[in-house]
């Protein structure tokens, strides 16, 4: 009986050296597998859910949970003649997440006569568990093709607060710029309106935004395990 406990106990010491020795040569990394699985939720569009995931089965289809995985490390053994204690820890690394909806990301005028014209643009809502910046950038005056031949643009922000300002009319120019926004966790509302001043000398043309523009949203506290592919 003692070798039995003997040979047992030298079993168990190989084990814990092996996955000893194995968790110095990977210290608590993402493994190939789970970085990959990484790179594809970084890499997925705006439609797609990184919730669930749904998998061919043969005679079945399964819908398991692709948004976390686990990493298991620091084994534990005790073999002595005392009452054995060990401290088990459970932590979790929570990344920042970000959803934008825009309800329009185009804007083409008609005109048929000068005038100012105005209109309600875009409609927009964002929500993060964190702190963010909303980015406004390369907005300008419509221009004609390879002419300096130019139409006033301007934009109006607004966004839902009591008692706040109502918004102005700023030049495209202007318009640029950074919105910080305190973790919009229950949805942050905004909207922007855009005016145009077609004057009797605008010639019949078309005219756009020379180099376009962008709303970019910066996530302001995000993980530095969260690495884009």
């Amino acid at each position: 009986m003692k070798w039995f406990v003997i040979l047992g106990a030298v079993v168990c010491l190989l084990f814990v050296g092996a996955v000893a020795w194995a968790e110095e040569e990977i210290p608590n990394e993402l493994t190939p597998e789970e970085q990959a699985e990484l790179a594809r939720i970084l890499g997925m569009g705006p439609d797609d859910s990184t919730n669930t995931v749904n998998v061919d089965i043969p005679g079945a289809q399964c819908i398991y949970p692709k948004g976390a995985w686990a990493v298991i490390t620091k084994p534990y053994f005790f073999s002595c003649n005392l009452d054995p204690c060990a401290e088990v820890q459970v932590k979790a690394s929570v990344a920042q997440w970000v959803t934008l909806s825009l309800s329009a990301t185009e804007i083409k005028w008609y005109v048929l006569k000068p005038g100012c014209y105005d209109t309600k643009w875009l409609f927009g809502c964002l929500t993060s568990n964190g702190d963010v910046d909303l980015v406004f950038s390369g907005f300008e005056d419509l221009k004609k093709t390879d002419e300096d031949k130019t139409i006033p643009t301007y934009y109006k922000y607004w966004h839902w607060q009591w008692g706040g300002p109502w918004p102005q009319w700023v030049r495209a120019s202007n318009f640029n710029g950074t919105r910080s926004i305190t973790e919009p966790i229950f949805g942050y509302v905004f909207r922007i309106y855009n005016k145009i001043e077609v004057s009797h000398l605008t010639p019949a043309c078309e005219y756009e935004d020379p180099n376009g523009a962008t709303i970019c949203v910066t996530l302001k506290e995000q993980k530095t395990w969260v690495k884009p592919s």
